[in-house]
């Protein structure tokens, strides 16, 4: 996250009267690192600082939590030959879990007038590779197992993505939703259900399970629209149906995709 690139013309920070246009804000730091896809191992943030001087400077805090205390934090002497330029590191291990994480980075004005330049999350080789695809939990007819489905009803069949410990479903693009190219006809967040645990391979693989404590995202779809998007099918006939999307771009704009299956209960139109 670049806070500052060198052009002081298109930075507009308030209560320097001397100087308005200054690279520094006077209210601290208030940064937020979004969509930092997490797997396995040591994290660390590395903050690069310009400005510092042998001042006093406020704790830097990483989701409310200090990581360093109040002191003479930022000298501007731990970049060799860069006066008044510091570039230092702090493990952030303890605040991400598996999947997307989000960093707030907060830091108070004190005796030091401080520039954060970069914020930058350093995660070792091969622990968050670029995630072209995520898989969500995706559960068709919520509450009922194995998911009967008639093509030739009017109405709206209830689907949903479910959240879970690592999947905040808030922060996925409800608008990019669908099935099939379908879009939904409504849309609301609220635990519902919990996922499945296992290999979702079938008509069998679901499960009626209560409410976890995760808000699930959930939809209407027109049944007449889905029916027809399938095709011709048969009775009885077991059907994978994907849902389709993506997160928003705050939390990495990744694509989205979840399986379930529906069994043919009356193929006709």
């Amino acid at each position: 996250m670049v806070l500052f690139e060198g052009n002081d013309s298109n930075q507009q920070f308030s209560g320097f009267p001397d100087d308005p246009d200054a690279p520094a804000d006077p209210t601290g730091w208030d940064v937020t690192l979004s969509g930092i896809n997490y797997k396995s191992g040591a994290a660390n943030i590395e903050l690069h600082v310009a400005d510092g001087q042998p001042f006093s400077d406020g704790p830097v805090l990483v989701n409310g939590t200090t990581v360093l205390p109040a002191g003479p934090n930022f000298d501007g002497n731990t970049v060799p030959g860069g006066a008044l330029w510091d570039k230092r590191t702090f493990d952030v291990t303890s605040f991400l879990n598996p999947g997307l994480n989000t960093l707030s980075l907060t830091s108070s004005i004190n005796g030091d007038c401080l520039s954060l330049i970069l914020a930058v999350i350093d995660l070792p080789k091969g622990t968050a590779p670029p995630s072209k695809n995520i898989k969500v939990p995706f559960d068709i007819k919520p509450q009922e197992c194995p998911n009967e489905f008639v093509c030739s009803v009017k109405g709206l069949v209830t689907v949903g993505i479910l959240g879970t410990s690592t999947l905040n479903v808030s922060q996925i693009d409800k608008a990019s939703i669908r099935i099939n190219g379908i879009k939904p006809k409504e849309s609301w967040i609220k635990d519902v259900t919990a996922p499945f645990t296992g290999n979702v391979k079938d008509c069998k693989t679901c499960i009626i399970a209560k409410q976890d404590g995760n808000k699930d995202l959930m939809f209407k779809f027109d049944i007449q629209q889905v029916g027809k998007s399938l095709g011709k099918v048969k009775l009885n006939q077991c059907i994978k149906i994907t849902i389709t999307g993506k997160m928003l771009e705050a939390h990495g704009g990744g694509e989205i995709t979840g399986e379930d299956f529906i069994i043919i209960k009356n193929p006709k139109r």
